[in-house]
């Protein structure tokens, strides 16, 4: 059995980053979630990637300090350049909520749920798409 899930819920370290990729210049977002260790005051600084609509959204309505939720996939690319080994690991992200702004207090419905790669269930209705996005 292989399963590659990852989720994980911090503040944001730095504004997201919005380029364009490929000859289809799809959009891609790039941050880091700073993440508590559970059990000791250490703190990891997570690189996110996330890609398409949900990137736009991502640039437009995330900040630095504010908290965020994300489940997606853990990476690891490795890579030798001039003789040296190297890796990066990071998350992609498929699933990025949206929670409180820098100090603490929401702006009325501040929770936005916004999902890439969301299949079908039996009926044929996405089931994790809000009905109605807030903004």
């Amino acid at each position: 059995m292989n399963i590659n899930s990852i989720t994980i819920t911090g503040r944001l370290v730095n504004d997201p980053e919005l380029t364009y990729i490929g000859e289809k210049s799809t959009p891609k977002t790039v941050f880091k979630i700073a993440v508590n260790r559970i059990g000791t005051d250490k703190t990891d600084f997570v690189p996110i990637e996330v890609f398409g609509a949900q990137a736009d959204n991502c640039q437009k309505y995330l900040v630095k300090g504010q908290e965020a939720g994300v489940v997606g996939q853990l990476r690891i690319d490795t890579w030798q350049k001039d003789g040296n080994w190297n890796s990066r690991t990071y998350v992609s992200a498929n699933n990025v909520q949206f929670g409180n702004k820098p100090g603490g207090k929401p702006e009325g419905n501040q929770e936005i749920v916004v999902t890439n790669n969301i299949q079908s269930g039996a009926g044929g209705k996405r089931e994790e798409e809000p009905e109605e996005i807030p903004f």
